[in-house]
């Protein structure tokens, strides 16, 4: 029998896989510890977003295999590869949120709360449910919302802190978690800053206690107490602005610079204003508030419009109440004055009848020194006038009747008998005319008025046969009085054209007199 022979074992292709798995394996250990050169290392991302701590993995070392240094044997196991640990870092508002949050505040502070908020609103709704930054966002847009003066807006985030925030208010220091629920608790009124203040002091940081008196200020500011306002926001001004994730908390000092500025001079000026309008002098307190002025702060914008809307209708009272009382007085005196003329006009009608000018005249000027309205004392100016020319007129014919005598024989008297013959002589009280067989007296007083102006235009004719323009207007002038006074209508007419033909510069205060003549 032939002998069967065994094939020998395949031992070259064995040692070849062999080698390819170590060198894979080799390969592998090799691309882990190198990763963050290849791949950009591992990054475990934690519930909020924000970047968790990076770990790098640690590999155990291969057994070596005996001769060979580095190289692992046949015979070594895998590998076995540490799994990193996740560690989550929730303080981290100074890594991702760190400068959307700063850009915030500043601009807030920068007097631009529609933006702020505009901004705070992006933040917020970034962030997941329950991560630490909400309360604290929803109490800034509430604040952001009182520089936009929507205090019911504010009012509604400052309840949402409160809905996102731990329960509890602690006695002892306050956690930081839980600063936002306290302070929001504040603002609503809920608790006092003083008492909040207190508590505070005792344990916490001082960063906390600054921020406190910022926004004690502004719940003051908001409940116009504005001294509290300005103590609370100086010592905010004051204090050292906190560094490192907390330097927001200086963030808002531009905010309150322009109030602490310019509180003092209102308080003084609004103050004596106010004390002004007390005594009723809305002059004292006008000139106060003008040493306000122009003012940044919006609430106390709304004080000085305020005040100055009352002391405006203290103004138009005062005006209506002074109006009311010129009134009066103008009433009282003209019932005053037209008394006077009412009494001087009854005398002065008995006077004329008796051609006693000169008596007409004195009543009248006694007048002029009692009235006390205008319209009344130009009456007695034309009443005055009229005396004066009416006097003139008297005068100027005895003169005439001296130098030339009376010789038209129309004169009548009151009981309807002619005055006949010449008359040749006058004086204040009697008229003297020649006849033929003597002399005949006559009193003034036994003329008629009709008798005296035709007594005047025998001499005013006579002027103006002599071409005496002067003495024509004056007489003229002098006739449409007498005229006048006794309501001889054409004559008066007739009287005035002769004037003016012989003196146009009289028809000017002819047309005055005659105007106020009532």
């Amino acid at each position: 029998d032939e002998e069967e022979q065994e094939e020998p074992f395949p031992w070259g292709g064995m040692i070849s896989i062999v080698m390819v798995v170590v060198a894979c394996v080799i390969a592998l250990v090799y691309l882990w510890q190198n990763r963050d050169s290849y791949f950009g290392g591992t990054e475990v991302v934690h519930k909020g977003g924000t970047p968790a701590e990076i770990v790098k993995p640690e590999l155990e070392e291969p057994d070596a295999v005996p001769g060979s240094p580095g190289k692992p044997s046949k015979d070594a196991p895998k590998p076995i590869i540490a799994q990193p640990p996740i560690t989550v870092v929730w303080d981290q508002p100074q890594v991702m949120w760190e400068k959307p949050w700063q850009t915030a505040q500043e601009t807030l502070a920068s007097g631009k709360p529609s933006l702020a908020l505009a901004q705070l609103r992006a933040i917020d709704m970034a962030l997941p449910p329950e991560f630490f930054l909400q309360p604290w966002v929803s109490l800034q847009l509430g604040v952001a919302s009182i520089y936009s003066a929507d205090t019911e807006q504010a009012n509604q985030h400052f309840e949402n802190v409160i809905k996102k925030s731990k329960p509890g208010s602690p006695t002892g220091a306050v956690p930081e978690d839980l600063l936002p629920l306290m302070y929001a608790k504040a603002l609503l009124g809920q608790i006092g800053f003083d008492e909040l203040q207190k508590q505070m002091l005792r344990q916490n940081d001082d960063w906390t206690i600054t921020l406190l008196h910022f926004y004690s200020g502004l719940r003051a500011e908001q409940s116009k107490d504005f001294e509290k306002a300005y103590r609370e926001w100086k010592l905010y001004d004051a204090a050292k602005a906190p560094t490192g994730k907390h330097a927001w908390v200086g963030t808002f000092k531009p905010l309150v610079k322009k109030f602490i500025q310019e509180y003092p001079v209102f308080s003084d000026a609004y103050g004596n204003a106010e004390k002004a309008m007390a005594r009723n002098d809305p002059d004292a307190a006008r000139n106060y508030l003008k040493k306000i002025g122009e003012l940044d702060n919006l609430s106390l914008r709304e004080l000085v419009r305020d005040l100055s809307a009352r002391v405006d209708k203290a103004f138009l009272a005062r005006t209506q109440e002074q109006a009311a009382r010129i009134k009066a007085d103008h009433e009282r005196k003209q019932r005053f004055s037209e008394q006077i003329v009412a009494d001087a006009k009854k005398e002065e009608e008995a006077l004329i009848q008796r051609y006693d000018f000169q008596e007409v005249l004195a009543i009248y000027t006694k007048a002029k020194k009692n009235v006390e309205t205008d319209d009344i004392r130009k009456q007695i100016d034309a009443r005055l006038r009229r005396a004066e020319k009416m006097a003139e007129f008297k005068i100027a014919i005895l003169n005439d009747i001296q130098t030339t005598p009376y010789t038209m024989g129309k004169l009548k008297t009151r009981s309807n008998s002619r005055l006949i013959g010449q008359l040749v002589r006058a004086d204040e009280r009697e008229l003297e005319f020649r006849l033929e067989g003597g002399l005949i007296m006559a009193k003034w007083t036994d003329l008629t008025p009709g008798s005296l102006c035709l007594l005047g235009e025998f001499y005013m004719q006579k002027a103006m046969a002599d071409h005496d323009r002067a003495g024509t207007a004056r007489r003229a002038y002098s006739l449409a009085a007498l005229a006048h006074a006794f309501g001889y209508e054409q004559p008066l007419k007739s009287y005035l054209q002769v004037m003016e033909q012989a003196d146009p510069s009289m028809k000017a205060d002819a047309d005055k007199m005659f105007a106020n003549l009532k």
